[in-house]
């Protein structure tokens, strides 16, 4: 929850500013970033998990790793 707030704190912010041709800092695509991270609930090491799993074939791994990058978009 607090992560929302900061962002919506943040987005205000960046509503004061719309008007500004200038992104300085690159505050517009960052606030954007970080807002397409905030629900991001796959493990973090699940692709080192993959590659380290001795049960699948090369072939499968990938597989595996294409699924879960595609899940994450």
């Amino acid at each position: 929850m607090l992560d929302v707030m900061k962002l919506w704190s943040k987005w205000q912010s960046l509503m004061k500013n719309k008007g500004r041709l200038s992104d300085l800092g690159n505050q517009r695509a960052n606030f954007i970033a970080r807002l397409d991270t905030l629900f991001d609930i796959g493990a973090p090491d699940a692709i080192a998990d993959i590659m380290n799993s001795r049960l699948l074939s090369d072939e499968k791994k990938q597989d595996d790793i294409d699924f879960y990058e595609d899940q994450k978009i």
